[in-house]
């Protein structure tokens, strides 16, 4: 039987309509500066990546106060990361920071 997500989100107490799923993927990246291997091989720049967003997703990052991210593979798969808690944001004209900390509740999963 397949793990569904939403399930997880429950078993740790966590309402889905608390998340929003966030997929990272630049191809437009090295390939050592991509989402995938930042998070493979050093976390604090992954993190502080997915910490600026654009302008335009500011509607979808401010709907729900937990982040399940998520990574594309090279060869075009969906890896799950981490949860991470958003309390807020700053930023300038042209992005978004937000300000996030890691939620440990399903760090099994990734």
């Amino acid at each position: 039987m397949p793990i569904k997500f939403n399930s997880l989100l429950n078993q740790v107490g966590i309402a889905d309509n608390q998340v929003i799923l966030v997929r990272h993927k630049d191809l437009r990246a090295e390939k050592s500066r991509s989402p995938f291997e930042m998070w493979r091989s050093n976390m604090p720049d992954f993190e502080e990546y997915q910490r600026e967003q654009s302008l335009a997703n500011r509607p979808k990052f401010e709907r729900a106060p937990i982040w399940a991210s998520f990574v594309g593979t090279p060869r075009g798969e969906t890896v799950f990361v981490g949860l991470y808690n958003s309390t807020g944001r700053g930023g300038s004209e042209e992005r978004d920071i937000y300000d996030l900390s890691r939620n440990a509740a399903l760090d099994e999963f990734a």
